[in-house]
């Protein structure tokens, strides 16, 4: 089993390609948590197992034959690309159930343990808040726009005169 950076090190330029820094910054300084996102990669074997690796994304170097993929919480894994198909399944807009959608499933996750809010009927431009911050337009995994509808402002509750003001 390799380290991982010897995995870095064995696909270094297609890394470089990929996240648009120099190759010896990556191997010298590794991979942030900002490299990766909420995709997931599959790959599939010839003989029809798969791997699939949640918050990843992967490389190909087809003169090696190596298939190199890195995720964010279990490392980074070489794979021969001769015999195998790799792809990325884009973490898309989740159902939960019938009420609820999420972008990812961090955002999903960070709803159930209470760190992201939905603002129901609390009046707020956005429809997520973070109960310490305040409202949100992009989810802080995955980056996609989560702002939806909203319920319009404080202000213009107040005028409507359906939040009581507090005296």
């Amino acid at each position: 089993m390799r380290s991982n950076r010897e995995v870095i090190e064995s696909v270094a330029e297609e890394l470089s390609s990929k996240l648009g820094r120099p190759a010896e910054e990556i191997i010298e300084k590794g991979l942030s948590a900002y490299d990766f996102n909420a995709d997931e990669v599959e790959v599939v074997f010839d003989d029809g197992s798969s791997a699939n690796f949640k918050y990843s994304f992967y490389v190909e170097n087809p003169a090696k034959d190596l298939i190199a993929v890195f995720t964010e919480h279990c490392g980074y894994h070489l794979f021969r690309s001769s015999g195998a198909t790799v792809m990325t399944v884009p973490e898309s807009w989740v159902e939960i159930d019938e009420e609820a959608t999420y972008c990812c499933e961090r955002f999903r996750e960070a709803v159930y343990e209470g760190k992201i809010k939905h603002a129901d009927d609390i009046p707020d431009e956005t429809e997520w808040y973070l109960p310490e911050t305040g409202h949100i337009y992009f989810c802080p995994f995955c980056g996609k726009l989560v702002k939806g509808e909203g319920f319009g402002t404080y202000e213009e509750d107040v005028q409507k005169g359906e939040t009581q003001q507090r005296g």
